[in-house]
């Protein structure tokens, strides 16, 4: 973060379609995501996530790093890094790679919702090279 990563925008492909955001608005979404963070109200407590002291069922991961939280429709946007829990016979030798992409590169969106405390996380498919951003920023 800082001045300097605002200088050429973000780039994007949507639909097939690339698209760049412009400086101003990826620095107003950094803004408003700033002003609206939550991570203040999450935790990570061996590797369950917390909201609120109370423990988020996101099924089999660990969490490890949140970097950013905001609200979202329906409850609750972050992203940060996750990894699969895996029981013994779930690990290698006994079934799958020594390592998988998601181990090394375990950046995530999660979701949640924090009336029921249930959310996923999605993996997204190797490392973001930028964070998060919203656009058009609510009003």
């Amino acid at each position: 973060s800082g001045p300097d990563s605002f200088t050429a925008g973000a780039t994007l492909i949507w639909d097939g379609v690339e698209h760049t955001i412009p400086p101003a608005d990826e620095k107003a979404s950094e803004e408003w995501m700033n002003a609206h963070s939550l991570l203040p109200h999450l935790s990570i407590k061996h590797g369950n996530l917390y909201w609120e002291d109370k423990k988020v069922d996101l099924g089999k991961v660990r969490v490890t790093d949140l970097y950013q939280a905001f609200p979202w429709p329906g409850g609750v946007l972050i992203y940060g890094r996750t990894f699969p829990r895996k029981g013994f016979f779930e690990s290698w030798p006994f079934k799958g790679p020594f390592l998988e992409a998601r181990e090394i590169e375990p950046y995530c969106a999660i979701f949640f919702d924090p009336k029921t405390l249930k959310g996923e996380d999605k993996w997204l498919n190797g490392k973001v090279e930028r964070p998060f951003f919203v656009f058009p920023v609510p009003h």
